[in-house]
């Protein structure tokens, strides 16, 4: 890959309804941002969902197409995923994991985070029995079986 991951990324509304609820933040009409975030939430930002949910698709090579879009990060927020001391090179997941059409070109990997991500949050929502109810262990003990 002969260029830099520096770009916008957006999940499908409803991708983004997941990764809300995946990281405890309210998602009702009124989006009331002094509600205290939901401390039963798998991940504590959304930054670590997403994170999560690109190396799950990438990892089952599963791709989810965007129809509607929502949301917008800057990646390199993403990669830094929500402290300054971690950083994440999603380039090189990208390049060693992905397919060559994946990063055939600066807008054909973009495509491909969003849609590795998005495909991520479908499937971690599979994974939901209930508002605090996820059962994360049971399935990477079945993804590594």
């Amino acid at each position: 890959m002969k260029f830099r991951l520096d770009f916008q990324v957006q999940t499908s509304v409803k991708g983004h309804k997941i990764l809300k609820k995946l990281s405890g933040i309210d998602d009702s009409e009124d989006g009331d941002k002094s509600k205290p975030k939901n401390s039963k939430a798998p991940f504590k930002t959304m930054s670590h969902a997403i994170l999560f949910s690109f190396i799950l698709g990438l990892f089952y090579g599963e791709r989810k197409p965007l129809k509607d879009r929502s949301g917008n990060w800057h990646f390199s927020s993403i990669q830094k995923a929500a402290d300054a001391n971690q950083k994440y090179d999603l380039g090189v997941l990208l390049n060693h994991f992905g397919t060559p059409v994946d990063f055939a070109s600066p807008e054909a990997a973009q495509t491909s985070v969003m849609e590795y991500i998005n495909w991520g949050l479908y499937e971690l929502d599979s994974q939901s029995f209930g508002d605090d109810d996820y059962r994360f262990g049971d399935y990477i003990k079945e993804v590594l079986d």
